[in-house]
C-alpha cells in the first residue's frame, strides 16, 4: 500500500502543505551516492539562511502545532532549536551527540507538550512514533524519496483530534537536479494551505472542465477518501475529556464503544 492509498483509506492522517522559498539553485549542487553532496548542500543551506527561514516559517504557519524539524547538520538543529525557544516556541535539538538519558527526557517532554518542537539531525527519520506530532518541517532537501517519505510519515499517525498534519517544505530553483517533493508521494502538488485530498479533488475537477477523460480508479479512491474523512471527523467528535484523571496521567479522553 502506498502512502497515498493509506491516507485515502483513512489509515493515516491527510496533510496540508506549505512551502518556503530558499535562494538555492539545486542544479548547481553535485550529487554523491544518489543524493546531494554533503559539503555543497551544507554551504548552500547556510548561504540561503535556512535557519532563519525555518524559524520564520514556523512562526507563521506552525506556532500552534507539535513539530518535528528535520535538519541537515547538527549545528543547524541546535541553532534552530535555540532560536525557536527565544521566539516562544519551546524546542530542543536531538542528534547522535545527545546522551541517551537527555534524549529520552526530550521525547517525554515533547509527548506531554512541554516542548513544541524537536530539531532532529539524523535521529527521528525512522522508527520514531509519536502520533500527536502534527507538523513535519523539511529543512533538509533530499533526492531520496524513501527519506522524504520517512520524514513526512512521522507526523501522519492518527490521533484523537488530529484533523490533518502540516508539511512545511523548503524549495528552491532547479529543473534537472530538483529535490523530492510531496508530488512524488501523492501524485499532485497542493497549493499553499491545501490538503493532498483537496489538491486531488481540484486536479480532477480541472481535468473534467478541460474535457479530459476521467479515471475510474481515481474516482473510486476519491469517493472512499471523502467517506473515510467524514467518518474520522465524526469519530473524533465522540471523544470527551475525563473530569478526573488517574494519578500521573496528564490528560485523558474516552469514547463510548
Amino acid at each position: 500500500m502506498s502512502l497515498k492509498e493509506a491516507i485515502r483509506a483513512g489509515h493515516l492522517a491527510d496533510f496540508s502543505y506549505r512551502n518556503a522559498w530558499l535562494d538555492i539553485d539545486f542544479d548547481q549542487i553535485s550529487s554523491t551516492a544518489g543524493d546531494y553532496n554533503g559539503a555543497d548542500l551544507r554551504e548552500a543551506l547556510e548561504r540561503a539562511g535556512v535557519i532563519r527561514a525555518t524559524v520564520e516559517g514556523m512562526e507563521k504557519f506552525a506556532v500552534d502545532r507539535k513539530s518535528l524539524v528535520f535538519t541537515f547538520t547538527i549545528a543547524q538543529a541546535e541553532e534552530t532549536a535555540r532560536l525557536l525557544t527565544l521566539r516562544g516556541i519551546p524546542a530542543k535539538a536531538i542528534s547522535c551527540n545527545t546522551p541517551a538519558d537527555e534524549r529520552k527526557q526530550i521525547l517525554v517532554n515533547f509527548k506531554h507538550g512541554v516542548l513544541s518542537a524537536i530539531a532532529s539531525c539524523g535521529v527521528l527519520t525512522e522508527g520514531f512514533d509519536e502520533p500527536s506530532a502534527n507538523c513535519a518541517v523539511i529543512a533538509r532537501p533530499t533526492k531520496s524519496k524513501l527519506l522524504y517519505q520517512q520524514m513526512v510519515g512521522r507526523v501522519l499517525r492518527l490521533f484523537p483530534g488530529k484533523k490533518d498534519a502540516l508539511v512545511l517544505d523548503f524549495v528552491g530553483a532547479g529543473t534537472r537536479n530538483v529535490p523530492v517533493s510531496v508530488a512524488s508521494l501523492v501524485g499532485v502538488t497542493p497549493i499553499q494551505g491545501e490538503t493532498s485530498l483537496e489538491a486531488e479533488v481540484r486536479t480532477e475537477k480541472e481535468k473534467t472542465e478541460k474535457g479530459l477523460p476521467g479515471n475510474a480508479v481515481a474516482d473510486a479512491m476519491l469517493a472512499a477518501a471523502l467517506k473515510a474523512k467524514r467518518e474520522r471527523q465524526a469519530f473524533d467528535e465522540l471523544w470527551i475529556e475525563l473530569r478526573r484523571t488517574p494519578k500521573s496521567v496528564r490528560s485523558a479522553k474516552v469514547v463510548s464503544g
